[in-house]
Protein backbone atom coordinates (compact mmCIF):
# COMPACT_ATOMS: atom_id res chain seq x y z
CA UNK A 1 0.00 0.00 0.00
CA UNK A 2 2.72 1.99 1.26
CA UNK A 3 3.77 1.81 -3.01
CA UNK A 4 0.77 2.96 -4.52
CA UNK A 5 0.60 5.92 -1.99
CA UNK A 6 3.95 7.13 -3.12
CA UNK A 7 3.26 6.73 -6.72
CA UNK A 8 0.11 8.74 -6.23
CA UNK A 9 1.60 11.24 -4.51
CA UNK A 10 5.26 11.94 -7.32
CA UNK A 11 2.22 11.92 -9.75
CA UNK A 12 0.57 14.64 -8.39
CA UNK A 13 3.60 16.40 -7.60
CA UNK A 14 4.52 16.19 -11.23
CA UNK A 15 0.99 17.53 -11.91
CA UNK A 16 1.30 20.72 -10.01
CA UNK A 17 4.72 20.79 -11.18
CA UNK A 18 3.28 21.28 -14.80
CA UNK A 19 0.58 23.43 -13.78
CA UNK A 20 3.02 25.71 -11.73
CA UNK A 21 4.89 26.26 -15.64
CA UNK A 22 1.21 27.15 -16.66
CA UNK A 23 0.75 24.06 -18.52
CA UNK A 24 -2.67 22.20 -18.43
CA UNK A 25 -1.68 18.09 -18.49
CA UNK A 26 -5.34 17.34 -19.72
CA UNK A 27 -5.56 19.44 -22.40
CA UNK A 28 -8.45 21.70 -23.12
CA UNK A 29 -12.05 21.45 -24.88
CA UNK A 30 -12.35 21.32 -28.56
CA UNK A 31 -15.05 23.45 -30.44
CA UNK A 32 -17.21 21.55 -32.00
CA UNK A 33 -17.99 23.40 -35.16
CA UNK A 34 -20.05 20.86 -37.70
CA UNK A 35 -19.30 16.92 -38.65
CA UNK A 36 -17.28 15.27 -40.98
CA UNK A 37 -19.71 15.20 -42.95
CA UNK A 38 -20.43 18.72 -43.27
CA UNK A 39 -16.65 19.12 -43.45
CA UNK A 40 -15.89 16.76 -46.01
CA UNK A 41 -18.76 18.24 -48.27
CA UNK A 42 -16.66 21.94 -47.87
CA UNK A 43 -13.32 20.61 -47.77
CA UNK A 44 -11.19 22.05 -50.76
CA UNK A 45 -7.87 21.04 -51.66
CA UNK A 46 -5.19 22.72 -50.56
CA UNK A 47 -6.92 23.63 -47.22
CA UNK A 48 -6.34 23.12 -43.74
CA UNK A 49 -8.65 22.27 -41.07
CA UNK A 50 -8.47 20.49 -37.75
CA UNK A 51 -10.85 17.42 -36.56
CA UNK A 52 -10.86 15.21 -33.51
CA UNK A 53 -12.60 12.04 -32.80
CA UNK A 54 -12.06 8.69 -32.77
CA UNK A 55 -10.71 6.33 -35.56
CA UNK A 56 -12.05 2.77 -36.18
CA UNK A 57 -11.38 -0.23 -38.14
CA UNK A 58 -14.29 -1.16 -40.71
CA UNK A 59 -14.80 -4.82 -41.80
CA UNK A 60 -16.52 -6.62 -44.10
CA UNK A 61 -16.12 -9.56 -41.95
CA UNK A 62 -15.53 -10.18 -38.35
CA UNK A 63 -15.57 -7.84 -35.57
CA UNK A 64 -13.87 -5.16 -35.23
Amino acid sequence: MDDENELIALRRKKLEALRAKGIEPFGSGFDVSGSIAEVHAQFKEGETLRAAGRITAHRDMGKS
